[in-house]
């Protein structure tokens, strides 16, 4: 990698109770990130704030900044278990997706960028609590 590069990563972590094995995943999860050696890793379907401190306590030495819905502020975690997203902000959010944002060939990789970018600007107001987690490697 050139120097001042950074390598970003994310994953769809599936940490739900309703996929089989949860435990197990997240053990993967831990050896995969710290193999991947990512300077920010975006992860995704992280839903209860116990997964995400679990998270932040196995990686911290690797990944000592994070942010997520969970945190007051960036070192700040709230106690909570409860999903970020309640059925009605997910539903707006899928309004708006099915309204403006539609149509897109996502197997095409300047679609995906496409529609990346129409979710921010067509879809921001109902995105925005839709990113879980961030981790973040030092300088």
């Amino acid at each position: 990698m050139a120097q001042g590069e950074k390598k970003v990563i994310t994953f769809n972590t599936a940490l739900q109770f309703s996929i089989p094995l949860k435990d197990v995943r997240r053990r993967f999860l831990l050896r995969g990130l710290e193999a991947l050696s990512a300077d920010v890793a975006c992860l995704q379907e992280v839903y209860n704030a116990s997964d995400i401190a679990f998270l932040m306590l196995s990686l911290g030495k690797t990944y000592p900044y994070s942010f997520s819905f969970a945190h007051d502020t960036v070192t700040k975690l709230k106690a909570t278990e409860e999903p970020p997203c309640n059925r009605q902000k997910i539903t707006e959010f899928l309004g708006c997706v099915s309204s403006h944002c539609s149509g897109f060939n996502t197997s095409v990789h300047e679609d995906r960028v496409s529609l990346l970018l129409c979710l921010q600007t067509m879809c921001a107001t109902q995105s925005r609590k839709m990113l879980f987690f961030i981790v973040c490697r030092p300088e």
